[in-house]
């Protein structure tokens, strides 16, 4: 195995940090589908701030298993997600590879998650 030189000092490099609550300019820098739990995990980056922690957000399909409300209630979150970031959607659905680079001002909350508090998108 090679030793890998940096260049830098990674002890030196700034911590992450989560952003106080407020409206803020995101892009979506990719996305992921997970078909076990039929969901997309959707990860962006915060504008304007390089140190800030990234910022995921599921995206919940219905299931056959869910109640009728439960799927109508997924549904709606979805279309507010699309609507906001301008990802085209048609009666029939929407393609993942279309998140990309796609931006939308939102309001970011923080939430304790796993003992450390990151930002949550509050559509």
């Amino acid at each position: 195995m090679a030793f890998m030189d940096l260049g830098t000092d990674l002890n030196n490099l700034p911590e992450q940090e989560s952003l106080p609550e407020g409206d803020y300019d995101l892009i979506i820098e990719g996305s992921k589908f997970n078909s076990e739990k039929n969901m997309t995990l959707v990860r962006l980056a915060v504008e304007g701030h390089p140190d800030s922690k990234v910022v995921f957000h599921n995206l919940s399909m219905p299931r056959p298993e869910d109640e009728p409300e439960k799927a109508v209630n997924k549904l709606k979150f979805l279309k507010l997600f699309l609507v906001k970031f301008k990802v085209p959607f048609t009666t029939e659905g929407f393609d993942d590879e279309d998140f990309a680079g796609k931006t939308a001002r939102c309001h970011l909350v923080q939430e304790e998650y796993q003992g450390q508090i990151n930002n949550k998108i509050k559509l």
